[in-house]
């Protein structure tokens, strides 16, 4: 576990991601392993249900995995900043694409009104 990096950007709290540590661990047939699998996966819907972690949870699970409260809260601002910055950026497009269909609908109406059609 690490903190941040995940590739994923919660609304909140902190992000957990994959870390570089890991166990070893004798190799399995994917076979195999994935009929051990069988059953437990669960699609998207079902895990953001399930499997959601709250920020409060996120931030337990990281103190537990050594991380400092000071290091968890200045992750959650970094991800604070990323939650504004796309918002603001989806406002824009937002924005942009309201503007063109106003100026097709003028143009439109333009091209009507001057017996172009």
């Amino acid at each position: 576990m690490s903190l941040g990096g995940s590739g994923g950007v919660p609304h909140d709290g902190s992000p957990i991601g994959l870390g570089w540590r890991y166990r070893e661990h004798d190799e399995v047939e994917l076979e195999s392993f994935e009929e051990t699998r069988d059953g437990v996966r669960k699609d998207r819907e079902t895990y953001m249900r399930s499997g959601y972690l709250s920020p409060e949870e996120r931030h337990e699970a990281l103190k537990i995995h050594g991380f400092a409260d000071d290091e968890i809260a200045h992750e959650a601002d970094l991800n604070k900043e990323l939650q504004t910055s796309r918002k603001d950026s989806v406002k824009e497009v937002e924005d942009a694409e309201m503007l063109q269909a106003m100026g097709q609908a003028f143009m439109w109406w333009w091209m009507v009104t001057n017996n172009l059609t």
